[in-house]
């Protein structure tokens, strides 16, 4: 089926302009797909949206959510910082002004590279409602040759 073209070349396909091409949804609440310039957008009309990416076709077990605010959570659906990776809860609250989250119950790690300064900010719950918080940092200096 071809839409606003002359010549089918796949079984949907739409004319060559920008814009929404499919909704979904769309009431008072729209949601659907457009093609911007080298851009597949996914796209809803407030910043409330949620995007989250399932497996298992019938239990949809979420894996990977991005809010409207722009969030990105890994292993859970309240991401509270642009990146927030779980695979395990704690009782901690991120960082406000942290980018990045890593969240675990056991050990965990977290690689940084850097040719310039770079630092991480650790929190840590030592005894029950006490939190003691302190940074890690290095300072590399480039030299020439």
């Amino acid at each position: 089926m071809g839409i606003l073209i002359q010549t089918l070349i796949f079984l949907l396909h739409f004319n060559d302009n920008y814009g929404d091409k499919i909704a979904l949804y769309g009431a008072s609440i729209q949601f659907g797909f457009g093609i911007q310039n080298s851009l597949l957008q996914i796209h809803g009309s407030n910043s409330g949206m949620i995007l989250r990416l399932t497996w298992q076709q019938r239990h949809f077990t979420e894996n990977v959510r991005i809010k409207g605010n722009g969030n990105l959570g890994i292993g859970l659906t309240t991401p509270q910082t642009k990146l927030h990776v779980r695979s395990g809860a704690t009782a901690l609250t991120p960082n406000p002004n942290a980018s990045a989250t890593i969240e675990d119950d056991d050990f965990t790690f977290l690689n940084i590279l850097s040719n310039q300064e770079s630092g991480v900010l650790f929190d840590l719950l030592v005894l029950p409602r006490v939190e003691v918080s302190f940074i890690v940092q290095r300072v590399c200096r480039m030299h020439s040759v």
